[in-house]
C-alpha cells in the first residue's frame, strides 16, 4: 500500500440529503424557541413540551448538518480514521481482526423499509468495532485496502 493520504466523503446525494434534513429540522426547531423566549410570562417553562420539541428539533438539525459536512474516512498507509459528527475512531491495520458487511433496518413505516449498509471493522482482542457507512464515495484503493482484511462473515460460514 502506498503512503499517500486518501480521504473519502459522503456521496453527493447523501450529503445533500443530510444537509436538507438538517436545514428542515433547524427551521422547525428555530421557529418555536424565539416565540417561547419572547413571551413575557416565560412560556418556555409553562409549555415545556413545546420548547423541548423545538430544542430537540434544532439539535437534530445541527447533528444532520454536521453529519453531512464532517463525516469522512481517511486512509493513511496502514491506518484508518473514521470521523462522524460527534466521534472519531481510528486503528492501525494490525489492530483489525477483519471486517463484516452489515445491514440495518433503519425505517419501517407503512410497509416502506429503508436499509442502511455498513462495514464493521472488528478490532483485535475486544468486542469493539469501527463502523463505516457504505454511503461514502470510495474508490478501488479503499476497496483493496478493505479486502486485504479477512472477511469474518465468510470465515464463519466455512467453520
Amino acid at each position: 500500500m502506498d503512503t499517500l493520504r486518501h480521504e473519502y466523503r459522503l456521496k453527493w446525494w447523501a450529503q445533500a440529503w443530510y444537509l436538507a434534513l438538517g436545514v428542515f429540522f433547524c427551521v422547525l426547531g428555530g421557529h418555536g424557541i424565539p416565540a417561547a423566549i419572547a413571551d413575557a410570562d416565560w412560556s418556555l417553562f409553562k409549555h415545556w413540551g413545546d420548547s423541548l420539541v423545538s430544542v430537540g428539533s434544532l439539535a437534530l438539525g445541527i447533528y444532520f448538518i454536521a453529519l453531512a459536512l464532517r463525516s469522512r474516512v481517511v486512509l493513511e498507509a496502514t491506518r484508518i480514521t473514521v470521523r462522524y459528527p460527534i466521534r472519531q475512531k481510528s486503528a492501525d491495520i494490525s489492530a483489525i481482526a477483519g471486517y463484516r458487511a452489515y445491514q440495518n433496518e433503519t425505517l419501517s413505516f407503512l410497509r416502506l423499509q429503508q436499509h442502511m449498509s455498513f462495514w464493521h471493522l472488528q478490532l483485535r482482542g475486544s468486542g469493539h468495532y469501527i463502523s463505516i457507512m457504505q454511503l461514502f464515495s470510495v474508490d478501488t484503493y479503499f476497496q483493496s485496502w478493505l479486502y486485504q482484511l479477512p472477511d469474518l462473515d465468510r470465515g464463519n460460514l466455512s467453520a
